[in-house]
Protein backbone atom coordinates (compact mmCIF):
# COMPACT_ATOMS: atom_id res chain seq x y z
CA UNK A 1 0.00 0.00 0.00
CA UNK A 2 1.19 3.39 -1.15
CA UNK A 3 2.38 5.81 2.37
CA UNK A 4 -0.77 8.53 3.14
CA UNK A 5 2.53 10.97 3.04
CA UNK A 6 2.62 10.30 -0.16
CA UNK A 7 -1.11 9.85 -1.49
CA UNK A 8 -1.15 13.58 0.40
CA UNK A 9 1.77 14.75 -1.77
CA UNK A 10 -0.14 14.05 -5.31
CA UNK A 11 -2.81 15.65 -3.88
CA UNK A 12 -1.39 18.90 -3.61
CA UNK A 13 1.23 18.28 -6.29
CA UNK A 14 -2.21 18.17 -8.68
CA UNK A 15 -3.44 21.42 -7.06
CA UNK A 16 -0.36 23.08 -7.88
CA UNK A 17 -0.58 22.31 -11.36
CA UNK A 18 -4.09 23.11 -11.86
CA UNK A 19 -3.77 26.59 -10.58
CA UNK A 20 -1.17 27.03 -12.08
CA UNK A 21 -1.94 25.98 -15.28
CA UNK A 22 1.76 24.99 -16.08
CA UNK A 23 2.90 21.97 -19.13
CA UNK A 24 6.15 20.49 -19.49
CA UNK A 25 8.60 21.72 -21.79
CA UNK A 26 8.83 19.59 -25.14
CA UNK A 27 12.08 16.72 -25.19
CA UNK A 28 12.65 18.47 -28.55
CA UNK A 29 15.69 19.89 -28.67
CA UNK A 30 16.03 20.80 -32.24
CA UNK A 31 14.09 23.97 -32.21
CA UNK A 32 16.26 25.54 -29.24
CA UNK A 33 18.84 26.10 -31.72
CA UNK A 34 16.41 29.16 -33.39
CA UNK A 35 16.89 32.69 -33.01
CA UNK A 36 14.36 32.75 -30.35
CA UNK A 37 16.84 31.43 -28.30
CA UNK A 38 19.75 33.40 -29.84
CA UNK A 39 18.41 36.37 -28.67
CA UNK A 40 18.26 35.80 -25.31
CA UNK A 41 21.70 34.24 -25.17
CA UNK A 42 23.51 37.05 -25.84
CA UNK A 43 21.47 39.40 -23.28
CA UNK A 44 23.41 40.65 -20.44
CA UNK A 45 20.87 40.26 -17.78
CA UNK A 46 22.10 36.76 -18.28
CA UNK A 47 24.72 36.08 -16.55
CA UNK A 48 26.64 33.02 -14.56
CA UNK A 49 24.08 29.76 -14.16
CA UNK A 50 21.63 31.10 -12.17
CA UNK A 51 18.87 28.36 -11.47
CA UNK A 52 15.39 29.54 -12.76
CA UNK A 53 15.87 32.43 -14.19
CA UNK A 54 13.19 34.22 -16.76
CA UNK A 55 13.98 36.36 -19.20
CA UNK A 56 11.14 39.24 -20.84
CA UNK A 57 11.90 38.13 -24.43
CA UNK A 58 10.27 41.48 -25.65
CA UNK A 59 11.95 43.77 -23.42
CA UNK A 60 15.33 41.36 -22.20
CA UNK A 61 14.64 41.63 -18.67
CA UNK A 62 14.96 39.84 -16.16
CA UNK A 63 11.78 38.80 -14.86
CA UNK A 64 10.55 38.73 -11.63
CA UNK A 65 6.61 37.33 -12.42
CA UNK A 66 3.63 36.19 -10.28
CA UNK A 67 1.23 33.98 -12.06
CA UNK A 68 -2.34 35.43 -11.81
CA UNK A 69 -4.83 32.53 -11.73
CA UNK A 70 -8.06 34.85 -12.37
CA UNK A 71 -6.85 35.81 -15.69
CA UNK A 72 -4.42 32.61 -16.33
CA UNK A 73 -1.60 34.66 -17.15
CA UNK A 74 1.70 35.42 -16.13
CA UNK A 75 1.86 38.88 -14.93
CA UNK A 76 5.39 41.49 -14.58
CA UNK A 77 5.31 42.00 -10.85
CA UNK A 78 7.69 45.08 -11.21
CA UNK A 79 5.00 46.57 -13.53
CA UNK A 80 2.41 44.67 -12.98
CA UNK A 81 1.44 44.11 -16.84
CA UNK A 82 0.43 40.89 -18.34
CA UNK A 83 4.03 39.01 -19.84
CA UNK A 84 3.23 37.76 -23.62
CA UNK A 85 6.64 35.93 -24.23
CA UNK A 86 9.33 34.96 -21.84
CA UNK A 87 12.39 32.44 -21.94
CA UNK A 88 13.11 29.90 -19.31
CA UNK A 89 17.30 30.28 -19.37
CA UNK A 90 17.48 27.10 -17.12
CA UNK A 91 15.52 24.96 -19.90
CA UNK A 92 15.60 27.27 -22.75
CA UNK A 93 12.52 26.81 -23.61
CA UNK A 94 10.14 29.80 -24.85
CA UNK A 95 7.07 30.09 -22.99
CA UNK A 96 4.09 31.52 -23.56
CA UNK A 97 2.50 33.73 -20.52
CA UNK A 98 -1.22 32.86 -21.14
CA UNK A 99 -1.42 29.21 -19.86
CA UNK A 100 2.67 29.08 -19.48
CA UNK A 101 2.84 26.87 -22.76
CA UNK A 102 5.80 26.36 -24.40
CA UNK A 103 6.22 27.22 -27.99
CA UNK A 104 9.70 27.05 -29.32
CA UNK A 105 9.89 27.47 -32.77
CA UNK A 106 6.29 29.48 -32.97
CA UNK A 107 7.57 32.82 -33.22
CA UNK A 108 8.57 35.70 -35.45
CA UNK A 109 10.28 38.63 -34.81
CA UNK A 110 8.12 41.67 -36.42
CA UNK A 111 10.19 44.85 -37.85
CA UNK A 112 9.72 46.60 -34.77
CA UNK A 113 11.79 44.09 -32.87
CA UNK A 114 8.99 42.64 -31.12
CA UNK A 115 8.27 38.50 -30.76
CA UNK A 116 4.99 37.55 -32.28
CA UNK A 117 3.07 34.42 -33.00
CA UNK A 118 3.77 32.91 -36.69
CA UNK A 119 0.39 32.75 -37.93
CA UNK A 120 1.24 30.07 -40.53
CA UNK A 121 1.93 27.93 -37.59
CA UNK A 122 -0.99 29.24 -34.83
CA UNK A 123 -4.38 29.60 -35.73
CA UNK A 124 -5.97 33.51 -34.51
CA UNK A 125 -9.11 34.62 -34.72
CA UNK A 126 -9.97 37.55 -32.37
CA UNK A 127 -10.12 35.47 -28.64
CA UNK A 128 -9.93 32.54 -30.28
CA UNK A 129 -6.04 31.13 -30.29
CA UNK A 130 -5.34 27.27 -31.31
CA UNK A 131 -1.33 25.75 -30.98
CA UNK A 132 -0.66 22.13 -32.35
CA UNK A 133 2.46 20.93 -31.93
CA UNK A 134 3.17 17.33 -32.27
CA UNK A 135 1.16 15.84 -30.02
CA UNK A 136 1.11 18.68 -27.85
CA UNK A 137 -2.65 21.38 -27.98
CA UNK A 138 -3.52 24.62 -26.40
CA UNK A 139 -6.98 26.23 -27.27
CA UNK A 140 -8.09 29.52 -25.57
CA UNK A 141 -11.83 31.00 -25.97
CA UNK A 142 -11.78 33.97 -24.41
CA UNK A 143 -11.96 32.39 -20.43
CA UNK A 144 -11.41 28.87 -21.22
CA UNK A 145 -8.53 26.95 -22.17
CA UNK A 146 -7.95 23.43 -22.85
CA UNK A 147 -4.42 21.55 -23.12
CA UNK A 148 -3.30 18.19 -24.09
CA UNK A 149 -0.21 17.00 -23.78
CA UNK A 150 -0.16 13.39 -24.61
CA UNK A 151 -2.51 11.07 -22.18
CA UNK A 152 -2.39 14.38 -20.15
CA UNK A 153 -5.76 16.75 -20.50
CA UNK A 154 -6.12 20.37 -18.62
CA UNK A 155 -9.23 22.00 -19.16
CA UNK A 156 -9.93 25.94 -16.96
CA UNK A 157 -13.00 27.68 -17.42
CA UNK A 158 -13.39 30.43 -15.31
CA UNK A 159 -12.34 29.45 -11.29
CA UNK A 160 -13.02 25.76 -12.57
CA UNK A 161 -10.72 23.45 -13.44
CA UNK A 162 -10.35 19.54 -14.72
CA UNK A 163 -7.17 17.54 -15.30
CA UNK A 164 -7.15 13.58 -16.82
CA UNK A 165 -3.78 12.17 -16.43
CA UNK A 166 -3.51 8.41 -17.41
CA UNK A 167 -6.24 7.24 -14.50
CA UNK A 168 -6.08 10.38 -12.34
CA UNK A 169 -8.60 12.89 -12.75
CA UNK A 170 -8.77 16.01 -10.68
CA UNK A 171 -11.32 18.49 -10.42
CA UNK A 172 -11.48 22.06 -8.53
CA UNK A 173 -13.16 25.27 -8.04
CA UNK A 174 -12.26 28.48 -6.49
CA UNK A 175 -12.28 26.80 -3.13
CA UNK A 176 -12.37 22.89 -3.16
CA UNK A 177 -11.05 20.27 -5.16
CA UNK A 178 -11.64 16.48 -5.60
CA UNK A 179 -9.07 13.75 -7.32
CA UNK A 180 -9.67 10.25 -8.01
CA UNK A 181 -7.14 7.57 -9.36
CA UNK A 182 -7.17 3.49 -8.84
CA UNK A 183 -5.54 4.16 -5.52
CA UNK A 184 -8.10 5.84 -4.19
CA UNK A 185 -9.64 9.12 -3.69
CA UNK A 186 -9.00 12.41 -1.88
CA UNK A 187 -11.30 15.97 -1.29
CA UNK A 188 -8.97 19.09 -0.53
CA UNK A 189 -10.65 22.57 1.14
CA UNK A 190 -9.11 25.14 2.18
CA UNK A 191 -7.05 23.47 5.40
CA UNK A 192 -9.05 20.35 5.25
CA UNK A 193 -7.70 17.27 3.65
CA UNK A 194 -9.72 13.78 3.24
CA UNK A 195 -8.51 10.85 1.47
CA UNK A 196 -9.73 7.37 0.95
CA UNK A 197 -7.04 4.50 -0.08
CA UNK A 198 -8.81 0.81 0.80
CA UNK A 199 -9.50 0.47 3.87
CA UNK A 200 -7.52 3.59 5.09
CA UNK A 201 -9.49 6.45 5.71
CA UNK A 202 -6.98 9.87 6.17
CA UNK A 203 -8.26 13.09 7.79
CA UNK A 204 -6.29 16.25 7.95
CA UNK A 205 -6.94 19.93 8.97
CA UNK A 206 -4.35 22.29 9.53
CA UNK A 207 -1.37 20.41 12.01
CA UNK A 208 -3.88 17.73 13.22
CA UNK A 209 -3.90 14.16 10.64
CA UNK A 210 -5.99 11.71 11.48
CA UNK A 211 -5.53 8.06 9.95
CA UNK A 212 -7.77 5.28 10.52
CA UNK A 213 -8.03 1.75 8.78
CA UNK A 214 -8.86 -2.26 10.24
CA UNK A 215 -5.55 -2.33 11.33
CA UNK A 216 -4.25 0.79 12.33
CA UNK A 217 -5.76 4.09 14.21
CA UNK A 218 -3.64 7.08 14.82
CA UNK A 219 -4.16 10.72 15.91
CA UNK A 220 -1.40 13.08 15.56
CA UNK A 221 -2.09 16.43 17.05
Amino acid sequence: MKKPQTYLAGVLVLASLLCSVSVSAQTDTTRKKDSTLRSWDKNPARTGDVAYTYIDLNSGDTLDYWFDTERKTVMNRTTGRPVEFYINTTTGDTVYGRGRFVINGLLLQGDDGKWKFDESKVKIDGDELKIKDGNRKLKIDGDEIKIKEGGRKIKLDGDEGKLKDGNTKAKMDKDKMKVKDEQGKAKYKEDKTKIKEGDMKIKKKGDSTKIKSDSLRLNNQ
